[in-house]
Parts: structure tokens; sequence; C-alpha cells
């Protein structure tokens, strides 16, 4: 379980008995997601499911971020929302911690990443948002699900413009430091201020 996930209490006691008597070697439990505080079954990420209990050998890890499961669909069971069962998922309180979250997981090396192939970035961002509110059950376009959906096709755009970015190989970083000694050069140099004299304020090398 992540620090931020919760077992419901009917999932507890559907635990329970599968310890008691186990049904499948690998338990993909329905996840109730809070985006912005809220849970919304309308919302794009409704049914989602995620495995949390499973026999020590039916699953393994793999390191990349966001695709870190193997596992063989035959070995699991299905246990259903409708009954109450699910984690409660508090992911992302505001838009603040969404965007946060983005930059920390799309900044990972090592991380499953959004069709490094595709070189049109304006139509991947317009397929983003489409595909993503296409899976909401409402078309409502002013509201939470509007809102929620538009979120996470900008983890996908910012994804996809970090990938853009490592492959033209661009240092901005660097690119500041170059950028800031040509300006230092543009600039006047004058004579160091005396240390017994009164102090100046010092600018861009202007002493005065």
């Amino acid at each position: 379980m992540d620090d931020d996930e919760c077992f419901s209490a009917e999932a507890g006691r559907y635990i329970q008995s599968e310890l008691e008597a186990p049904s499948a070697c690998v338990y993909i439990f329905p996840l109730r997601h809070y985006i912005l505080g809220t849970h919304d079954e309308d919302a794009y990420y409704w049914p989602d499911r995620k495995p949390r209990m499973f026999r020590r050998d039916a699953v393994s890890f793999r390191s990349t971020v966001h695709n870190e499961w193997n596992y063989r669909v035959e070995d699991c069971a299905f246990p259903s929302a409708e009954n109450g069962i699910c984690i409660h998922h508090l992911t992302h309180k505001d838009t603040a911690t969404w965007i946060d979250k983005t930059n920390k997981y799309t900044s990972q090396g090592d991380r499953h990443r959004m069709f490094e192939d595709d070189t049109d970035l304006i139509a991947f961002a317009h397929r983003q948002i489409d595909h993503h509110f296409a899976q909401a059950k409402t078309k409502d376009a002013t509201g939470y699900v509007a809102a929620v959906s538009v979120l996470r096709s900008l983890y996908d755009i910012v994804d996809r413009v970090k990938g853009w970015e490592e492959g033209r190989g661009l240092d901005g970083a660097q690119a500041f430091r170059e950028l800031g000694a040509r300006l230092e050069a543009g600039y006047p140099v004058r004579a160091p201020v005396a240390t017994d004299g009164p102090k100046r304020r010092r600018w861009w090398g202007w002493t005065g």
C-alpha cells in the first residue's frame, strides 16, 4: 500500500475471508481516486484497478515508474466495487499537488514514457485531452470531470515535452550560464570600491 491509500472496511473483511480460503494468487482491487479532494464515478479514472494483495511468487516488480507490475491475469481475482470493496486513494488535494507530482514523476529517468516517436506535439496534446475526456461518463466540459481530464492530460503533455527536450540534448541551465557570462561581459567594469570607505550598492558590475 502507498502512504496515501487505505482499504475500505468491506475490503478488510474480504481480505480476511480470502486469507482463510484463498481463491486466487493476485487480487486486483478497485481504487477510488480522490483528486482535488473529490471522487466522482463519472470521471475518467473510475473504475481503476491495481494489485494490492498477492502470493509472493505470483508478482514481480519492474523499476519503471508507473509500469511496475508483472503478473498473469489468469491468476487474478477482481473483487467487485459494488460490494463496497475498494481502496481509497487520497492522491491530489488540489491542482498544485497535481503539478508537483507531475514534475516529480516525469523527471524520473526510468519511467513509462509517452509516445516518444510522435513528432507532432500539438496533435499529441489535443489527442490526450480528447482521450481522457472520452473515458468520462458525462460530456459536461465545464465541471469537475472535465477539470480532472485536463489535469490527467497535463501529465502526458509534460512527460512528452520533457522527452522532446531530452531528445534534443537541451540543457537550459548551461544555456543560462553561457548567456549570463555574455551579458556580464557587456557591462562596464569600474574600479573596486575601497574597503575603508562608505558602502556602495553593486548591480551587474556597476558601482555607484
